[in-house]
């Protein structure tokens, strides 16, 4: 597997403080495994590009725990915030609490949506950002240090998210419809997988067609950006396994790669579920960093785990 190494092009965005949310939560046991919920009680972000504070009551996060594999949660969380200027801000986020990641720390991907007319647009851009961030349990709080994902030749020395190699994938098959919903709630483009999708690396599989496809978010700029990806793709490993992946992005103004060989491109995050018992269970804990484009007829995909 070629393309990014160990590093995936990243640079700070912000170091968000959520106070109290380690002690504010709530738990039981329910029919999927041990759920809890978690709330802050103030707090912020404070980076060189945005410094905005959470907004109490509408900002929460939570977490599922395994029944079969300990120390596994899915974790999904909602936090708004708000710029001193009044601008509102939702920061939506999935990902992985695994003992791959340490004990009080876990993995998410974050994608936001800001209102675009808010101080003149002055942050309009987070409607375009793909991030990837740690959490981590300090006393009371949770800390997320937060970093945008960036093109590979676009990242500043030095400035990366060590990572692992998941696959490479390459579709050069017939591509599965498209259909375009304008509604008046929300515009939305529908996909299927493009056939003839194998991937190859750490995980090798393939997707069956008609069992990929995702309803994406489009927006009110040019070519429908930003564009918002939500896909998911049931895969069969070649030992057989089958194993779910998740994944959210964006494809959007800020990433169009200068390359000349690059029609496009676009950055996600996934999150797996395979069998407890087999050799892929290690997707299972893995939040995982994507990178895809299209060049000339055949579209590209790398993705590589977070450590």
């Amino acid at each position: 597997m070629t393309g990014m190494g160990n590093s995936f092009p990243a640079r700070p965005l912000f170091v968000l403080t959520a106070k109290g949310m380690a002690r504010e939560t709530l738990a039981h046991d329910g029919p999927m495994g041990r759920r809890s919920v978690a709330r802050p009680i103030g707090g912020g972000a404070a980076g060189d590009r945005l410094t905005a504070d959470i907004v109490p009551g509408l900002a929460t996060e939570w977490q599922v725990e395994s029944d079969r594999q300990p120390g596994l949660a899915w974790v999904e969380g909602l936090i708004t915030l708000r710029t001193a200027g009044g601008t509102p801000i939702l920061m939506k986020y999935i990902g992985r609490r695994a003992k791959r990641y340490g004990e009080g720390a876990w993995r998410i991907g974050v994608g936001f949506e800001a209102d675009a007319g808010g101080e003149d647009g002055a942050h309009d851009w987070l409607n375009d950002v793909v991030a990837a961030a740690t959490v981590e349990v300090r006393g009371d709080d949770l800390v997320y240090t937060v970093h945008e994902l960036l093109g590979r030749k676009t990242a500043p020395d030095g400035d990366a998210i060590a990572v692992d190699p998941v696959y490479h994938m390459v579709a050069s098959g017939t591509l599965g419809e498209r259909i375009k919903i304008e509604s008046q709630v929300a515009k939305r483009y529908l996909s299927i997988a493009e056939a003839g999708c194998r991937t190859e690396g750490p995980l090798t599989a393939e997707w069956p067609v008609g069992f990929a496809w995702g309803a994406h978010r489009m927006g009110k700029g040019p070519m429908g950006f930003p564009f918002h990806i939500d896909m998911k793709a049931e895969m069969v490993a070649d030992n057989g396994d089958m194993i779910v992946q998740q994944y959210i992005g964006t494809n959007s103004r800020t990433l169009l790669d200068p390359s000349p060989d690059i029609d496009r491109s676009w950055r996600t995050t996934a999150m797996f579920e395979a069998p407890v018992d087999g050799p892929n269970a290690w997707l299972n804990e893995v939040v995982a960093l994507g990178f895809g484009w299209v060049q000339g007829e055949e579209t590209h995909y790398e993705y590589y785990a977070m450590r």
